[in-house]
Parts: structure tokens; C-alpha cells; sequence
């Protein structure tokens, strides 16, 4: 079930994507692709919440550095939906790997650090990774490392 939510999610995100990239084309009469980041930002986080999705944060400065999305979810509507004891969010992993590939030149995927469920929280957070990178940094996931361990380590990736 996790990899059926995982793919839903990708193929959402994907026409997500280019539903945002063509209607805020029209409005803007210039390609998105063609804003400054913090443009590009800004339309990106007030579609997300228009569509009632939460509020998104990816933090592109750190990505630099890291070379890979840290991302912060808030508010998410599917907090606490999961499957049985797998706490991670599937199907918004894969919307925001999907949306995101659809502007990507590299192609990442997604893996969740910290789900709501582990924080007690309303608040998950992800990293997109180099998908040669998805499996390692999964695995430190799964030995229960933290998301700000996962992001320390993964400057050692290159």
C-alpha cells in the first residue's frame, strides 16, 4: 500500500505541477521557469495552501549546501492517515517528489525524516535526495536517526 499512495502521489504532483506552471504562465505572461527563486517560492507556497494542502517551506539555501531539499510540511490534511504501523506519509512524499521533478533537471526522490506520529506534532519533514542517495539516506531514517542527523549527513554524500 505504501508504494500504491507513493505513486499516486508522484503522478499528482506531477500535474500539480504543470497545472501551477501553465495557469501562473497565463497570469504572469512569462514562463515560471523563468521567476527568481523567491518568486518561484512564493507562488509555490500560496498555491500550496490555496489548494489546501498546508503549508510548505523547502529550504533551497540549505539545499545548496547540502545538495538535497530539506522540506517542512505543516498542517498537511493527511495528518495521522497511514497504514497500520508505517507512520510515513506516502502519498505526500511522492507529491512533493513528483512536483518537484517536474521542474528538476536531476531527478530526486523524496523520503520522509520525521512524520507527525513521531512528533507528536502538526508538522513532517522530508528530505529530496539524488535518487543514487534515496536508499542510504532511507536507511538512516530507519535506524531512527533524526532529521537534523540525516541533514549532517548527507554532506558527506557529495
Amino acid at each position: 500500500a505504501h508504494e500504491i499512495l507513493l505513486s499516486c502521489g508522484r503522478h499528482f504532483g506531477k500535474r500539480l505541477a504543470a497545472r501551477m506552471e501553465k495557469e501562473i504562465g497565463e497570469h504572469a505572461k512569462r514562463s515560471v521557469r523563468e521567476f527568481e527563486m523567491y518568486q518561484f517560492d512564493g507562488v509555490l507556497r500560496e498555491m500550496w495552501r490555496a489548494f489546501g494542502m498546508g503549508d510548505v517551506e523547502f529550504d533551497w539555501k540549505r539545499g545548496r549546501e547540502l545538495g538535497a531539499i530539506p522540506v517542512t510540511l505543516s498542517h498537511s490534511p493527511m495528518l495521522g492517515v497511514h497504514i497500520e504501523d508505517d507512520k510515513r506519509d506516502a502519498m505526500m512524499a511522492g507529491l512533493l517528489e513528483g512536483f518537484v521533478n517536474h521542474f528538476s533537471a536531476v531527478e530526486l526522490t523524496c523520503v520522509q525524516t520525521l512524520s507527525s506520529t513521531q512528533a507528536n506534532e502538526t508538522e513532517e519533514k522530508f528530505v529530496l535526495v539524488q535518487s543514487q542517495h534515496a536508499k542510504t539516506v532511507s536507511e538512516w531514517v530507519g535506524a531512527n536517526q533524526s532529521h537534523h542527523e540525516v541533514l549532517s549527513k548527507l554532506v558527506t554524500l557529495g
